[in-house]
């Protein structure tokens, strides 16, 4: 009698225990996929944009061969140099041997493995804690990958505002894309910054642009 109710007790400590771990797990998994999910996002919306400027500046060719070379690259600092380019090249030939020089060496996409915490104080909780992680990141990553997308275009369009016009446009740039949430918009913005020829030119523009006009 005395085991048959230990065992149930048990029984009974591991489901609260679960409960307690996949509620605690779930919301440190958000928080963490929160912070993964931006970072890809950045990335992925840096990555995307420099590829569809290269297009729009060197034609369709350009923007393939822009993809192809940038698709391993996961450190922004680097999609920054290729950048530069997309603005400082004259044309699709010297863009093209400019990402060559600046892609010779690699990186590799290497994944991210977090240890689980260990607040457990039995094996329902551990239990709990992992499965509530795992819904947490999933669902925090989701979250921050528009996050993410939206602030590495915008910063990386206010970047080569202050190379092309200098640090004074780029500042009142960044402070028109500051609450701009469609990725489109800030496409177009894109465009203005490699198309305009001067600063007040391009402020004019983004103004009528995010204001839903051209």
């Amino acid at each position: 009698m005395l085991a048959e109710r230990m065992t149930q007790w048990r029984q009974e400590a591991l489901d609260e225990g679960r409960r307690q771990g996949l509620s605690e797990g779930r919301k440190q998994g958000i928080s963490e996929g929160w912070r993964r999910g931006v970072s890809e996002g950045r990335r992925q919306g840096v990555s995307h944009e420099l590829q569809r400027l290269a297009a729009h500046r060197f034609g369709v060719a350009a923007g393939d061969a822009m993809a192809r070379l940038l698709a391993n690259v996961k450190n922004v600092e680097r999609l920054a140099k290729v950048g530069d380019l997309v603005v400082d090249c004259a044309s699709a030939e010297e863009l093209k041997l400019g990402l060559l020089n600046n892609m010779t060496e690699r990186t590799m996409w290497a994944e991210v493995i977090t240890q689980l915490r260990q607040g457990a104080v039995d094996e329902g909780r551990r239990r709990g804690l992992s499965e509530g992680r795992s819904q947490g990141i999933f669902e925090g990553w989701r979250q921050g990958m528009s996050e993410g997308r939206r602030q590495g275009v915008s910063h990386e369009l206010q970047r080569l505002a202050v190379r092309r016009f200098g640090v004074a446009t780029g500042d009142a740039l960044a402070g028109l894309l500051a609450n701009e949430e469609d990725v489109d918009r800030l496409a177009d913005v894109g465009d203005l910054v490699v198309d305009c020829a001067t600063a007040e030119e391009l402020l004019r523009r983004a103004k009528g642009v995010l204001n839903g006009g051209r």
